[in-house]
């Protein structure tokens, strides 16, 4: 997540790295300016979100040009280098913006709600090409005029144009957790929902992830077949700034399991959701989050599908790749400093107390949370003859990539929830 930055000599092969502080700020997207002196660059360097900055080769020194009370990604800059391009994360949902070097001139293009990506210039600095994806449109290309404001629609990917209008555009919806933080998720409401609905929420991964306001096929399908989803961005998710994503950090860990609770109970409260059929879905670490709630919070959700989830942060950190496992040990901990804490709260260790019927799913070849995860969760609850469904691919690894597969997996969670709730 937080690195360094630096100017490799391809003469000497010798690497002058620039800041001491890599361990608390991150960089990203380096371009050099026209005359080489400088080099442009995104960077939470001293700030709480990430801005474009500026750093001298020479004087080594930073200055930031572009501020924003949300993190900026997606920098690109046109061939004259005059023109800056970006994006602003507002919560998940992206703002497209221009800046003229010269004259600190700004200019805005806003779609609605969705996020911005792939961002390119037009050789004449006047066109900027890009991919939109929006929760009602799914990913297409899209150009916009710096002089005149127009943007076009180049290509529709979607075989149906009315296909769109049959799609849910989420709400923002944020509660005040147990300790006073805000927590935002992204909800989708059936369209012509009459009567109360069963409720789904789908838990993102990471756990630096982020749930943003894009097209998703998962989503969109429960909402048609009549659930409410809730996309939640609990603490720990990044797009909040520094602070945020710390916030769930080794030992407060299950904080952000706590905010899942407490988004739950909230929804549970409301005139269009059906309490009594409450499900929670996640994928990888969000399958973590998934087993957690369902073993410490037994009495919240009454359904549970857990995709390539982590069951033990112990065996998770003994048996991943060591690539992974150093990455990892920094926002987990390590089994030296905190195995006991793992120990007590790791979800394999809690089985006894799951009452939801539960779904899982894993890849045999998965080099990032091995198979063992999910398997020693399916032994402890099949010699206790819970109800649970086991989908084991042979052929998948960390996510389900083969389209027969996603078939098979998403019929079968679908099927899943339709059988505990209709």
């Amino acid at each position: 997540m937080y690195n360094n930055v630096g100017l490799l000599d391809l003469h000497t092969g010798e690497v002058d790295w620039w800041f001491e502080d890599k361990a608390i700020s991150s960089y990203d997207t380096p371009i050099f300016s026209q005359t080489g002196e400088d080099l442009y660059l995104l960077t939470n360097h001293q700030h709480e979100f990430i801005t474009v900055a500026k750093f001298n080769l020479h004087s080594k020194q930073l200055t930031f040009l572009i501020e924003e009370d949300w993190d900026i990604e997606n920098l690109v800059v046109d061939e004259k280098k005059e023109w800056f391009a970006y994006t602003v994360n507002e919560g998940g949902i992206d703002r497209g913006k221009v800046y003229h070097l010269a004259t600190g001139e700004t200019r805005s293009f806003d779609l609605g709600i969705g996020t911005i990506s792939g961002m390119s210039w037009s050789s004449d600095s006047k066109t900027i090409a890009f991919v939109f994806n929006g929760p009602t449109r799914t990913s297409d290309l899209y150009k916009w005029s710096i002089e005149n404001g127009q943007l076009e629609r180049l290509y529709c990917t979607s075989v149906d144009i009315n296909f769109e209008k049959s799609l849910v555009e989420p709400e923002i919806y944020t509660i005040e957790s147990f300790d006073g933080l805000n927590v935002p998720s992204f909800l989708y409401k059936p369209k012509g929902l009459t009567e109360d609905a069963p409720l789904a929420f789908w838990v993102h991964g990471g756990p630096e992830g982020q749930t943003k306001a894009e097209y998703h096929p998962v989503i969109q399908s429960l909402t048609a077949l009549g659930y409410v989803v809730c996309a939640p961005n609990v603490r720990g998710s990044k797009g909040y700034g520094k602070t945020y994503i710390h916030l769930d950090d080794v030992r407060k860990r299950m904080d952000s399991v706590q905010d899942l609770i407490e988004i739950a109970n909230a929804l549970k409260k409301e005139p269009f959701v059906d309490e009594s059929k409450v499900a929670v879905i996640g994928r990888s670490y969000g399958g973590f989050m998934v087993l957690a709630a369902i073993t410490h919070y037994p009495d919240v959700f009454t359904g549970a599908i857990d995709l390539v989830g982590i069951s033990s942060f112990r065996t998770f950190l003994e048996n991943t790749g060591p690539w992974r496992r150093k990455l990892r040990e920094s926002e987990y901990g390590t089994i030296e400093e905190d195995g006991l804490f793992f120990d007590e709260i790791d979800p394999i260790h809690h089985t006894e107390k799951i009452t939801a019927p539960l779904l899982v799913s894993h890849g045999a070849n998965d080099p990032r949370v091995p198979i063992g995860e999910t398997e020693q969760m399916i032994t402890e609850l099949r010699a206790r003859n819970h109800p649970v469904e086991y989908i084991r691919f042979e052929d998948e690894g960390h996510g389900i990539v083969k389209i027969q597969n996603q078939v098979t997996a998403y019929t079968a969670m679908a099927e899943f929830l339709e059988k505990l709730y209709r």
